[in-house]
Protein backbone atom coordinates (compact mmCIF):
# COMPACT_ATOMS: atom_id res chain seq x y z
CA UNK A 1 0.00 0.00 0.00
CA UNK A 2 1.65 3.35 -0.94
CA UNK A 3 1.83 6.42 1.52
CA UNK A 4 -1.01 8.22 -0.90
CA UNK A 5 -3.35 5.13 -0.31
CA UNK A 6 -2.69 5.58 3.71
CA UNK A 7 -3.24 8.95 3.81
CA UNK A 8 -6.41 7.99 2.20
CA UNK A 9 -7.58 5.76 5.19
CA UNK A 10 -7.13 7.99 7.74
CA UNK A 11 -10.01 10.55 7.23
CA UNK A 12 -12.38 7.43 7.45
CA UNK A 13 -10.08 5.93 10.42
CA UNK A 14 -10.62 9.26 12.43
CA UNK A 15 -14.07 9.21 11.75
CA UNK A 16 -14.54 5.62 12.63
CA UNK A 17 -12.87 6.63 16.10
CA UNK A 18 -14.92 9.72 16.77
CA UNK A 19 -18.37 7.41 15.78
CA UNK A 20 -17.30 4.47 17.53
CA UNK A 21 -16.56 6.47 21.13
CA UNK A 22 -19.72 8.34 20.78
CA UNK A 23 -21.27 5.51 20.34
CA UNK A 24 -19.99 3.50 23.39
CA UNK A 25 -19.52 6.58 25.50
CA UNK A 26 -22.67 8.86 24.73
CA UNK A 27 -25.17 7.05 22.92
CA UNK A 28 -27.36 9.62 23.29
CA UNK A 29 -25.29 12.11 21.85
CA UNK A 30 -25.17 9.25 18.61
CA UNK A 31 -28.38 9.05 17.83
CA UNK A 32 -28.74 12.85 17.72
CA UNK A 33 -26.01 13.25 15.34
CA UNK A 34 -27.82 10.42 13.14
CA UNK A 35 -30.91 12.23 12.61
CA UNK A 36 -33.10 11.87 16.47
CA UNK A 37 -32.94 7.94 16.78
CA UNK A 38 -35.33 7.01 19.83
CA UNK A 39 -35.97 4.23 21.31
CA UNK A 40 -39.10 3.02 22.99
CA UNK A 41 -37.73 1.52 26.33
CA UNK A 42 -34.44 -0.15 27.82
CA UNK A 43 -34.20 -2.79 25.03
CA UNK A 44 -33.95 -0.60 22.53
CA UNK A 45 -32.15 1.56 24.03
CA UNK A 46 -29.62 -1.21 24.92
CA UNK A 47 -29.85 -2.12 20.77
CA UNK A 48 -29.18 1.09 19.65
CA UNK A 49 -26.52 1.44 22.07
CA UNK A 50 -24.65 -2.05 21.18
CA UNK A 51 -25.82 -2.00 17.12
CA UNK A 52 -24.53 1.60 16.60
CA UNK A 53 -21.12 0.81 18.76
CA UNK A 54 -20.41 -2.86 17.04
CA UNK A 55 -21.28 -0.94 13.36
CA UNK A 56 -18.77 1.97 13.80
CA UNK A 57 -16.19 -0.44 16.06
CA UNK A 58 -15.87 -3.49 13.05
CA UNK A 59 -15.30 -0.35 10.40
CA UNK A 60 -12.52 1.16 12.82
CA UNK A 61 -10.97 -2.18 13.22
CA UNK A 62 -11.16 -3.02 9.14
CA UNK A 63 -10.06 0.51 8.18
CA UNK A 64 -7.15 -0.48 11.25
CA UNK A 65 -5.62 -2.98 10.18
CA UNK A 66 -5.51 -2.02 6.75
CA UNK A 67 -4.02 1.58 8.11
CA UNK A 68 -1.32 0.30 10.20
CA UNK A 69 -0.84 -3.74 9.34
CA UNK A 70 -1.02 -3.34 5.49
CA UNK A 71 -4.30 -5.97 5.99
CA UNK A 72 -5.77 -4.39 2.91
CA UNK A 73 -8.67 -7.15 2.63
CA UNK A 74 -9.60 -6.45 5.97
CA UNK A 75 -11.37 -2.82 4.06
CA UNK A 76 -14.11 -5.44 2.41
CA UNK A 77 -15.85 -4.59 5.90
CA UNK A 78 -15.94 -1.38 6.00
CA UNK A 79 -16.87 -0.81 2.29
CA UNK A 80 -19.38 -3.36 2.88
CA UNK A 81 -21.18 -0.96 5.75
CA UNK A 82 -21.26 1.90 4.76
CA UNK A 83 -21.51 0.99 1.07
CA UNK A 84 -24.51 -0.69 1.89
CA UNK A 85 -25.88 1.54 4.24
CA UNK A 86 -25.54 4.44 1.80
CA UNK A 87 -27.33 2.54 -0.96
CA UNK A 88 -30.12 1.64 1.42
CA UNK A 89 -30.24 5.38 2.50
CA UNK A 90 -31.14 5.93 -1.40
CA UNK A 91 -33.14 3.31 -1.52
CA UNK A 92 -35.29 4.57 1.39
CA UNK A 93 -35.26 8.32 -0.18
CA UNK A 94 -36.65 7.25 -3.22
CA UNK A 95 -39.34 5.67 -2.01
CA UNK A 96 -40.26 8.00 1.00
CA UNK A 97 -38.37 10.90 -0.13
CA UNK A 98 -35.14 12.84 1.02
CA UNK A 99 -35.49 14.37 4.14
CA UNK A 100 -33.92 17.84 4.86
CA UNK A 101 -30.65 16.59 6.33
CA UNK A 102 -30.31 13.09 4.04
CA UNK A 103 -27.63 14.38 1.63
CA UNK A 104 -24.58 14.66 4.31
CA UNK A 105 -24.66 11.12 5.23
CA UNK A 106 -24.82 9.84 1.63
CA UNK A 107 -22.74 12.70 0.43
CA UNK A 108 -20.04 11.08 3.60
CA UNK A 109 -20.50 7.51 2.75
CA UNK A 110 -19.69 7.75 -1.10
CA UNK A 111 -16.40 9.55 0.16
CA UNK A 112 -16.13 7.32 2.14
CA UNK A 113 -16.49 4.12 0.24
CA UNK A 114 -14.46 5.95 -2.37
CA UNK A 115 -11.54 6.69 0.03
CA UNK A 116 -11.56 2.81 0.86
CA UNK A 117 -11.53 1.77 -3.18
CA UNK A 118 -8.95 4.14 -3.77
CA UNK A 119 -6.68 2.42 -0.82
CA UNK A 120 -7.77 -1.06 -1.89
CA UNK A 121 -6.62 -0.46 -5.56
CA UNK A 122 -3.42 -2.76 -6.64
CA UNK A 123 -2.59 -6.18 -7.34
CA UNK A 124 -0.41 -6.32 -4.62
CA UNK A 125 -2.64 -7.12 -1.70
CA UNK A 126 -1.23 -8.26 2.12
Amino acid sequence: MTNLQKLALVPPFLLGLVMSAMALFAPTKIAEVLGGVTATGPVGAATLHADFTAYFTVFTIGVGAALFAGKRTWLWAPLGLFGITGIVRVIHGLMSGFGVGAAQPILIEIVTCGLILFAMRSSKST
